[in-house]
């Protein structure tokens, strides 16, 4: 009887450990651009970087700052796992002057690389009520996601991690990921 006991206060423990990592509860916290028009929640403790215009011509981190073509950038990092902080990052990005939404999706579909690497397939989807693209992306170890959404100002790109085996608790950053555009807003 005290085996049986001693293991079911082991499995306790272990199955409590387990709840406490992936089904932790999340505080939200909203971020709002009213110029580019959406709304996100995204988990409290998150790390934002909004990105700005580069004020030297010195190396930067693309995160930090406006690349061609961006006119808005922001990423929110989980930087609890130091060896792996796992980003959302939401970038709104002009059209070149000539082409259309259309034919600039036509040409994303089918180029070689992106900021993640080959587009693997792009399929149809719905975010916050509107039309979208959803893109799988490879990279050497892992995949990521990338909405793709007309705007007034040109494309909003939603990017995130998709399956990846570097970070400890992918599964949970996926389902937060999914709570985030779950609550994505953004005007029609």
């Amino acid at each position: 009887m005290k085996r049986y006991l001693s293991l079911l206060r082991i499995i306790t423990v272990a199955a409590i450990a387990a709840v406490s990592l992936h089904g932790q509860d999340v505080n939200w916290e909203k971020y709002s651009n009213k110029e580019y028009g959406y709304s996100i929640k995204y988990p409290a403790g998150w790390k934002i970087t909004e990105a700005e215009p580069r004020r030297d011509n010195k190396a930067a981190y693309g995160g930090e700052i406006l690349l061609p073509g961006e006119l808005q950038k922001i990423s929110f990092s989980d930087t609890s796992d130091r060896y792996w902080p796992a980003q959302m990052q939401i970038r709104i990005i002009e059209i070149p002057q000539g082409k259309t939404y259309d034919l600039w999706v036509k040409e994303y579909e089918y180029s070689d690389s992106t900021d993640f690497n080959p587009v693997q397939e792009v399929i149809d989807t719905v975010v916050s009520g509107r039309p979208a693209k959803k893109a799988t992306l490879f990279n050497f170890d892992h995949t990521g996601q990338e909405l793709i959404l007309k705007h007034k100002h040109g494309v909003m790109l939603i990017s995130y991690e998709g399956q990846n085996p570097n970070d400890k608790r992918n599964d949970w950053h996926r389902e937060i990921f999914g709570k985030m555009i779950g609550n994505f807003k953004t005007g029609k």
